[in-house]
C-alpha cells in the first residue's frame, strides 16, 4: 500500500514538471502579437534600407 502511494506521487511530481517542460517550449513557438510584428517588420525594413 505505502509503496503504491510513494510510486503515486513521484509519477505526479514527474508529470507535472514534464508539464511544465512542455508549456516553456510552447512560449516559444507562440505566435507574435500585432505590435511584436510591426517592430520586427519595421526593423527589417530599416535594416534593408540602409543596405541599399
Amino acid at each position: 500500500e505505502w509503496l503504491a502511494q510513494a510510486f503515486t506521487s513521484k509519477d505526479a511530481s514527474r508529470r507535472k514538471n514534464h508539464s511544465t517542460n512542455l508549456f516553456k517550449m510552447l512560449l516559444k513557438y507562440r505566435p507574435e502579437d500585432k505590435v511584436a510584428k510591426k517592430e520586427r517588420l519595421l526593423k527589417r525594413a530599416q535594416a534593408e534600407a540602409e543596405g541599399k
